[in-house]
């Protein structure tokens, strides 16, 4: 499903991803509102499931960024990404605080586009390569000194903690940790928030860098 409140730009994003291959455009929605119409009741023939959301990060009303927790109360195994021509770090954090799976400028090429969406769907989480290493900078500078890995913080996680922390820092989502550690998805969810509380960090991004950097 594509929601961009421009059509030039849901028909050029839909465009691009079935000549790269592998991807049906199910649904295209203008605004958030109608996004999730489609989710909930459909226009016709039952709620739309996509598996995959593109999204933009600025529409009217409501933008990307409020709409993603709405989506995944509807569609709980969806992934999200975030789609903008904006790549300045509030916009780009933002969207990765909000839950997306991934963010990805405009002008990414097809095969850009294409493999990032493979990655999220195995569960990693994505970043267009030319916003990546701006991400990490802004995030590190707002976490000194909170971000600093010393050896009281370590010592503070479990065992179990540290360990879904690391696969956090990999980029890997909570499905993902869940099945790899044999754990339900909600327990992987409180050894999330446990390490986010003990570390200090306020997003999952931020403890990704945080533990990467000790």
């Amino acid at each position: 499903m594509i929601v961009d409140d421009q059509e030039v730009v849901r028909r050029g994003l839909g465009l691009m991803l079935e000549l790269a291959g592998g991807f049906a455009v199910v649904a295209e929605a203008p605004d958030a509102a109608t996004a999730l119409t489609l989710v909930r009741t459909g226009r016709g023939g039952g709620p739309v499931r996509p598996q995959v959301a593109l999204l933009d990060a600025r529409m009217p009303r409501m933008s990307g960024m409020e709409l993603i927790p709405l989506l995944r109360a509807e569609v709980t195994d969806l992934t999200i990404l975030v789609v903008s021509t904006f790549d300045d770090d509030d916009v780009v954090l933002g969207s990765l605080r909000a839950g997306a799976d991934g963010f990805f400028l405009k002008d990414a090429s097809p095969d850009e586009l294409r493999d990032g969406i493979h990655q999220a769907l195995a569960g990693r989480t994505v970043i267009d390569p030319r916003v990546g290493s701006q991400v990490v900078s802004a995030l590190a500078q707002r976490a000194e000194p909170r971000g600093t890995r010393d050896d009281e913080l370590i010592e503070a996680l479990t065992h179990r903690e540290r360990e879904v922390t690391a696969m956090v820092a990999e980029g890997l989502s909570n499905r993902v940790i869940a099945r790899r550690l044999q754990l339900r998805e909600g327990t992987v969810k409180n050894h999330v928030s446990a390490a986010l509380r003990k570390s200090g960090a306020q997003s999952r991004t931020e403890l990704a860098v945080w533990w990467r950097d000790g």
